[in-house]
């Protein structure tokens, strides 16, 4: 519990803690002036004060509600529930409704997600990650995955020879998307294993972090949530290059607000790891293609070569003068 405390640290575990990195009920927080003991009510949207800073009314003195002792209000109790994560929260019916609301914190409430989330519950984050990116796979592929169904299907209508036809190409294409699930699962998780191994190492050797690499795995699993460009039917593809960076930017508000470190560790943390991969991937494409346009440029300067040198062999085997100029001048 942190009510009436005077000092802006947790006596738990030395975090840091401001009033204005909360969210309350309107008008259920009494906020005491330092000075006086003056009591204010937070009236906005977050039960926050308005404005935040300002002279006091009772003692004239000037007073930041960051610096104020907080109590709930008469009749409140002192437990209040904080947010929760809803991917862990059992108390919430529904499965899907957890997952949709925690996908809604990875993309607009990184920093709640964080906050919500308890440490050693690194597996069910790792599920959500699979679970989530699956389902945005097979939402944004769906179109290409069921046109080859449909002609199968169209084949088998036709007649005996169409029907085995047709049911081979539905055997070939569900192996194929079986061994592309598997490859697409291991490979996820192996990209997100080296992605929170390469993030946590830029926090350490940038400075001190408040948690373990199990928490930068975590959120880096959570962040993931935040991929829903992929998910664009049939275009969502396309967005690979880019769709990286929605995550990133989520990962990095999370593990600042995990890891207790500065805007640009925790930022740097994050999009380094994808931006490095991008790049890389971008930079052999571009030197495929130059190596490709020079090796296509040799090859047509040896074949105008090859053809020269065939014409002049033909040409002296068979007696004829191998220049026309000389015996007709100013001929071309």
């Amino acid at each position: 519990p942190l009510w009436r405390l005077k000092t802006r640290t947790c006596p738990e575990c030395g975090a840091g803690l401001k009033p204005s990195d909360f969210q309350f009920a309107p008008n259920s927080v009494r906020f005491h002036c330092i000075h006086c003991e003056q009591e204010y009510y937070g009236t906005d949207e977050r039960g926050l004060l308005v404005p935040r800073e300002f002279d006091c009314v009772r003692c004239r003195q000037w007073v930041s509600m960051d610096d104020m002792v907080l109590e709930p209000a008469q009749g409140l109790s002192d437990e209040i529930r904080s947010a929760s994560n809803p991917w862990l929260d059992k108390a919430k019916k529904g499965r899907f409704k957890r997952w949709i609301s925690t996908v809604g914190m990875t993309l607009g409430r990184p920093i709640t997600l964080a906050r919500a989330t308890p440490p050693g519950r690194g597996g069910a984050a790792l599920w959500f990650a699979v679970r989530t990116n699956i389902i945005y796979s097979i939402v944004g592929l769906a179109p290409f995955l069921l046109l080859p169904f449909l002609v199968g299907m169209s084949m088998g209508a036709r007649g005996a020879a169409g029907g085995g036809a047709g049911v081979g190409a539905v055997v070939g294409i569900l192996s194929g998307l079986v061994i592309s699930f598997v490859s697409f699962v291991v490979s996820f998780i192996v990209g997100l294993g080296l992605w929170t191994l390469a993030s946590h190492a830029i926090l350490r050797m940038t400075g001190p972090v408040a948690g373990d690499i199990s928490r930068t795995g975590s959120f880096i699993c959570y962040a993931s949530g935040a991929n829903v460009l992929s998910a664009i039917p049939c275009v969502g593809v396309y967005f690979a290059p880019f769709a990286w960076i929605w995550p990133a930017i989520s990962a990095g508000f999370m593990l600042r607000e995990t890891h207790r470190v500065s805007s640009w560790r925790a930022f740097t943390a994050a999009i380094a790891p994808p931006a490095a991969v991008t790049l890389a991937i971008v930079g052999l494409f571009v030197g495929l293609m130059f190596w490709g346009m020079n090796q296509a440029g040799a090859a047509a300067s040896w074949a105008s070569v090859s053809a020269a040198s065939t014409v002049q062999t033909v040409l002296t085997a068979s007696g004829a003068p191998t220049s026309f100029a000389p015996t007709h001048p100013g001929a071309y």
